[in-house]
């Protein structure tokens, strides 16, 4: 794969903007309209140096050349950014457009390409002309092998989904010992739910293993840990001094009543 890079190029004292971007780009589907236009419809950064790509497919355009381009080879594709995420070098990543370039580069890199399996919730489509047979083996995260045979449906061989006991990576290899088609069983998610429960809730399940309620103290999000500890342990250590002033009181009245004796 060659690129064609240019010499750095430094904006100084001026910056840079986007010159022209390609919207007929699949990499631009559901974010703009229209076909191409100037850089007045996308925020651009202010770029101080770059290194442009003179090569490819250019879908994002500076002065100097392509701020974003599309190389291909073969199967193989590559997103060139002419700049890193420095801010030497622009304030891109602090525009409203390196979020979602970031997130439409991951999911067009990852889109399925002709000849790819398409994978369900609960089946896999495999196209025959990778697949050789009806015969297909699964291997589980743990290493144990599923040996099945799928339903040819059309163009494609349709392998039910049917054990998820493990989490983790499942592959699917043809009768050939070729790798096809993967996909992945994840926790659900109601397993790491991180929101707080109320406070109801979480005493009650406190006081069902034994704790008492009455020394159950909840910390506010700007209240200083150390401060609440500080009271807790002023409350548990008050009783000492009350007890040492009792004792210093009663005697005390010993003193005064042993003295009134003798006079």
């Amino acid at each position: 794969m060659k690129l064609n890079i240019s010499k750095l190029d430094k904006y100084d004292p001026r910056t840079a903007e986007f010159s022209n971007y390609d919207k007929l780009h699949p990499l631009f589907d559901g974010v703009f309209t229209g076909e191409q236009g100037s850089s007045q419809s996308i925020e651009s950064p202010k770029i101080m140096a770059e290194l442009s790509n003179n090569s490819g497919r250019g879908i994002i355009e500076t002065p100097s050349g392509n701020f974003l381009s599309e190389v291909t080879t073969g199967e193989s594709t590559l997103l060139y950014f002419s700049i890193p995420l420095a801010p030497k070098w622009s304030n891109f990543v602090s525009t409203g457009l390196f979020p979602t370039l970031i997130y439409k580069s991951i999911d067009y890199l990852n889109s399925k390409k002709e000849g790819n399996a398409n994978i369900s919730t609960n089946s896999v489509s495999i196209p025959a002309k990778v697949s050789g047979s009806n015969k297909f083996e699964i291997v589980q995260p743990s290493g144990k092998s599923l040996f099945v045979d799928a339903n040819k449906v059309g163009e494609s061989y349709i392998i039910d989904i049917q054990d998820k006991s493990e989490f983790g990576n499942y592959f699917i290899y043809n009768n050939n010992k070729q790798l096809v088609a993967y996909y992945s069983v994840n926790h659900s998610d109601e397993e790491s739910n991180l929101s707080s429960a109320p406070k109801e809730k979480f005493v009650s399940e406190l006081t069902n293993i034994g704790a008492d309620s009455e020394k159950i103290i909840f910390v506010d999000s700007d209240e200083s840990i150390n401060d609440s500890i500080n009271r807790a342990r002023l409350g548990t250590e008050l009783w000492q001094l009350f007890l040492i002033l009792a004792l210093l009181c009663g005697l005390t009245e010993l003193i005064v009543q042993k003295h009134s004796k003798k006079s």
